[in-house]
């Protein structure tokens, strides 16, 4: 009796450790999980060297991170993605890692954000940060500098978020996404 139960105690133990083992695992970004587009994608935002949401240049064209952007947040793996991004992309490409979760609704967008921030925005990171905006551009490798223009564009950027998200759950009726919209504004007051 004493044996089936410590064989019955053991075996539950290592179906709860093979268990939390699978658990930690799909918390782990896979490429190769993503669709081929969806690898394309993340493949374009991870070296992208301009951060742009919305019609960039005289004819309002969208910018190649923003397409992809479009791409990889319709994977399975978005979430991960993202992440992934924020850590392994370009400062411009982890940016579009912090969109993306906004898109989404992540609850891990603010700590996320903060993770962005400290990976990409320390004292002694020198790398390039660019964004455009329409037809005007910003450009700064200065560490204090590029803090200072994420802090004045992030409200747009994230309101630019929400709006695309509403797009893409109305499927752009109009009607709809402004409500959408209006909803998510109101709930964050």
């Amino acid at each position: 009796m004493r044996n089936t139960i410590c064989g019955l105690m053991l075996s539950m133990f290592f179906a709860l450790l093979f268990s939390l083992t699978i658990t930690a695992q799909s918390d782990v970004f896979d490429q190769s999980f993503l669709s081929e587009k969806g690898k394309q994608a993340y493949s374009t935002l991870v070296r992208v060297q301009m951060f742009s949401v919305g019609g960039i240049g005289y004819s309002g064209q969208t910018s190649k991170g923003e397409l992809a952007l479009d791409v990889l947040i319709e994977e399975n793996q978005a979430t991960l993605s993202f992440k992934q991004l924020i850590a392994d992309g370009t400062l411009e490409g982890g940016l579009y890692g912090v969109v993306g979760l906004k898109m989404l609704g992540c609850d891990c967008f603010d700590q996320e954000f903060l993770r962005y921030k400290e990976l990409h925005f320390g004292k002694d990171n020198t790398e390039k940060f660019t964004i455009q905006f329409g037809c005007m551009g910003m450009s700064s490798e200065n560490p204090s500098e590029k803090d200072m223009i994420l802090n004045e564009i992030s409200t747009f950027i994230f309101e630019a978020a929400e709006r695309k998200e509403c797009g893409r759950m109305t499927n752009g009726n109009a009607q709809s996404m402004r409500e959408c919209f209006a909803i998510k504004k109101a709930n964050k007051k």
